[in-house]
């Protein structure tokens, strides 16, 4: 492609965006005419192509037509699958490339200082490191504090409400939980080996209740499919043991109940304002 197509293309990406021929002038460093006179079939000069070319986020090789799209989706799918792949620390690699997508959707220099805000909110001094972006289309919220990291992405769904909302005995959960021998039995069990069997015993001697209780909360778990029950045969004898089957749903039901409980008042970042309803 002929370079004089430049200005096509830079038209083209300018349209894209949504932007006027002023507003990239300002963003570039040019005025208003000098745009115009770029997309009539005029050439910029060259110390802007690369300014022009870092505010639309494409390569140079682009601008000149020479590729269809640096941010070709399946190239950059291929790349971080590599990268992940390749990195020792694959989960906080994923992380970090979430919180880069997190950061595209509230700001327009998320390319530029991706690294520098990850960094700055992890070692971020009063404890600020809450970041969230809500809208109708979906929302995706992090806490990037280095003792308890995690990140949450809902989109949108028309059929959410329905299904979070139908056939879920949440009030029997909540009510077993409300009950705190039961609760740090939980947590206790979460702690321990969950390879290694149980009998009611442990559970007596550890949280210091009744073998009662100790078969009723066993009984509490089978229903949450959290305890399964094992027969060992010894000798000419059979014991009864028990297996926990932990669920990795408790971080996250523990994550959000600790922000409900303790709700966030300051944040990193905090973006945008839904106009529908969490529950339809």
């Amino acid at each position: 492609m002929c370079v004089e197509n430049i200005g096509n293309i830079i038209y083209q990406l300018r349209k894209k965006k949504g932007i006027t021929q002023e507003e990239l002038g300002n963003q570039v460093g040019v005025s208003m005419q000098a745009v115009s006179k770029w997309e009539c079939g005029g050439v910029p000069d060259t110390k802007f192509i690369p300014k022009i070319a870092e505010f639309f986020r494409v390569s140079i090789d682009v601008l000149f037509g020479k590729e269809k799209s640096y941010l070709d989706l399946k190239k950059i799918i291929e790349k971080i699958s590599r990268q992940i792949k390749d990195n020792n620390e694959k989960v906080e690699q994923m992380f970090f490339y979430n919180w880069a997508m997190h950061l595209g959707i509230i700001r327009d220099s998320a390319i530029l200082d991706t690294k520098e805000l990850y960094n700055k909110a992890r070692i971020h001094k009063h404890g600020v490191s809450y970041s969230r972006h809500l809208s109708d289309e979906g929302i995706t919220f992090f806490d990037l504090s280095k003792e308890a990291p995690y990140l949450y992405v809902f989109p949108e769904s028309k059929e959410r409400t329905s299904v979070l909302l139908s056939d879920t005995d949440y009030c029997s959960l909540f009510s077993d939980l409300a009950d705190e021998d039961f609760f740090n039995c939980l947590v206790y069990l979460y702690k321990r080996d969950f390879h290694v069997r149980f009998t009611p015993e442990l559970l007596v001697k550890k949280l210091k209740i009744t073998e009662e209780q100790a078969s009723e909360y066993i009984e509490r778990l089978k229903k949450y499919q959290l305890v399964s029950t094992e027969i060992l045969k010894l000798n000419d004898s059979e014991m009864t043991t028990y297996r926990f089957e932990p669920s990795p749903s408790i971080l996250g039901f523990l994550t959000f109940s600790q922000e409900m409980i303790n709700r966030p008042k300051r944040f990193f970042m905090n973006n945008g304002r839904p106009e529908k309803p969490y529950l339809d």
